[in-house]
């Protein structure tokens, strides 16, 4: 015993105890001494609520954090609006408050952590033996416009308008029907992707469109298409978390759009709250949420379902109570559940017969898990257990 006691030990975050590994990041765990340490290393383009989020069944991380920064550049981010950049050098406690995390730029993010490793990244008790996190986004995001990618999506949707979502053009019509946007309107699309169709809406109404999303190939593609259509200074497109609060004044828009993408932000009572600040008076919004649960669901068929990234499922009526205590006005619904139904069939359908193509393309593993979303995506929504509803709404005169 008494050798022991003046034994010194050494170790390699090479030769690690524990590595978890996520979607465009992992993080490796030494025990020394009385310690856990870890060496934390995250990707261009990795974001803590999109890729190490949903294994740990949480749209946020809570975890307390002391550390260093090695290389790169990384967000910390409150719920209240606050973010904190850490860059190289930098030595950082983050709190136990619930906080979002995003890599700046193109350099890998590599940082030292010297409390809080042992509870990061954890998984969901009773959920090792789910469905891994699939990378729906990051695969269709890099290559939206490819021929391949154009061809798929004409043979879904039936017209190709750079969608990612279950909207199709005559769909699209209608909702531009509810908003009455004029020439001298101005729209918010939130969550709006690669921007096809923010772009279409733009071409068919003559207003100007700011489109934001999380998401920075999203971004990319989306300025590069604007550019490509002529309609840059009409439509422009920043990356910014819709979660939180948006920087545009109050009033700023005569309208809002939403499609598909509220399901993927969580607090919606803030969220709603913020688009009626947003809204100018009598401003319309128009929203679909496709994950309404309205039928019995296994613990399978939701993991499967939510596999893309973070997922708030809702009852029936919540949407509904949630914007009438926003404060919004005039409040319809409309079943779209079938196209839901009909485009995730049809999707899963054009991928398989170009199965040769994609594979190369989003690696083996992500092919299959967005087959096995589509295909739980339709069975639910054709069973009605799952549905989609689009609702419309206006901020008070």
């Amino acid at each position: 015993m008494g050798s022991d006691a003046h034994t010194v030990t050494l170790r390699l975050f090479d030769d690690p105890d524990e590595v978890r590994t996520f979607e465009k990041g992992r993080l490796e765990l030494v025990r020394i001494g009385s310690l856990v340490l870890g060496r934390a290393r995250y990707e261009p383009g990795w974001r803590w609520s999109q890729h190490v989020g949903p294994g740990a069944g949480a749209s946020r991380c809570e975890v307390e954090h002391v550390g260093m920064v090695l290389q790169g550049v990384a967000t910390v981010a409150f719920d209240d609006g606050r973010v904190v950049e850490l860059r190289e050098g930098s030595l950082f406690h983050v709190p136990a408050v619930p906080h979002d995390s995003w890599v700046v730029g193109d350099t890998p993010y590599v940082s030292l952590h010297f409390m809080g490793a042992e509870d990061y990244a954890r998984a969901r008790k009773g959920n090792a033996a789910g469905p891994p996190t699939v990378g729906l986004y990051d695969a269709q995001y890099g290559h939206l416009d490819s021929p391949l990618n154009r061809e798929i999506r004409a043979e879904a949707f039936g017209e190709d308008i750079g969608q990612n979502s279950w909207l199709t053009a005559d769909e699209q019509d209608l909702f531009l029907d509810w908003l009455a946007l004029s020439p001298d309107a101005r729209l918010l699309d939130v969550a709006c992707g690669s921007g096809g169709p923010a772009l279409r809406i733009a071409s068919r109404t003559g207003c100007t469109v700011q489109g934001v999303d999380a998401h920075d190939q999203a971004i990319a593609e989306a300025r590069a298409g604007a550019a490509r259509a002529g309609l840059a200074s009409r439509v422009t497109f920043d990356r910014l978390d819709a979660s939180r609060p948006l920087p545009f004044p109050d009033a700023s828009f005569d309208g809002i759009v939403c499609i598909d993408a509220v399901n993927h932000l969580p607090a919606r009572d803030r969220v709603f709250r913020e688009w009626l600040r947003l809204l100018r008076p009598g401003g319309r919004l128009v929203f679909t949420d496709p994950i309404v649960v309205t039928g019995p669901l296994t613990h399978e068929e939701i993991a499967i379902r939510s596999s893309i990234g973070f997922f708030l499922f809702v009852p029936p009526g919540t949407d509904e109570r949630v914007l009438a205590d926003a404060g919004f006005e005039g409040i319809e619904v409309l079943d779209r559940t079938e196209n839901m139904a009909r485009l995730a069939a049809r999707r899963r359908a054009a991928r398989g017969r170009r199965s040769a193509d994609l594979k190369p393309i989003e690696g083996e593993a992500t092919f299959e898990g967005q087959q096995r979303f589509l295909e739980v995506a339709a069975l639910l929504a054709a069973d009605r257990r799952l549905s989609r509803f689009a609702f419309r709404a206006r901020r008070p005169s």
